[in-house]
């Protein structure tokens, strides 16, 4: 019924729920979704990607949002340093992938959603997952639900 959270991770996949994994860290399921996103380097688009995941139409005590900021050397830490309405951790290990593991022990939500800081969600991103996940045979969701920014 539930799914392990595999060794590697694809940004824009989203996976059924992990209550195996969270269990093994002894972390407590309160809410729906939570919101992964590793940041490096992405200060002259971060701003966008923090308010359109704000701007989700999804309840906000449905979601929480962890930024993971991984030795970024432009304006990403500032950025992530004033944001509100996020959870901002950081991750001395340089990789998406040891990033997105950090938030991993940090999660409480039964569905993970990944992207990444150079993207915007769509408001409707977290809605669509859900709705996916209505069919018991659905275990991970794939697409793009968002767009890419311009890149410099």
């Amino acid at each position: 019924m539930f799914t392990a959270v595999a060794s590697f991770l694809i940004p824009g996949t989203w996976f059924r729920s992990v209550d195996v994994w969270l269990r093994c860290f002894q972390v407590p399921i309160k809410m729906r979704f939570t919101v992964i996103i590793p940041v490096y380097n992405t200060a002259t688009h971060l701003r966008q990607c923090l308010a359109a995941l704000l701007a989700l139409d999804s309840p906000k005590d449905e979601y929480e949002i962890l930024m993971v900021e991984n030795n970024s050397t432009d304006m990403s830490p500032k950025i992530l340093r004033s944001a509100v309405g996020i959870r901002a951790l950081h991750e001395a290990k340089q990789g998406s992938y040891a990033a997105r593991n950090r938030a991993l022990r940090e999660a409480r939500g039964e569905f993970l959603a990944f992207t990444d800081s150079d993207c915007i969600p769509d408001p409707g991103w977290l809605r669509a997952i859900e709705k996916s996940f209505e069919d018991p045979q659905v275990q991970v969701f794939l697409g793009p639900g968002g767009r890419r920014t311009t890149w410099d």
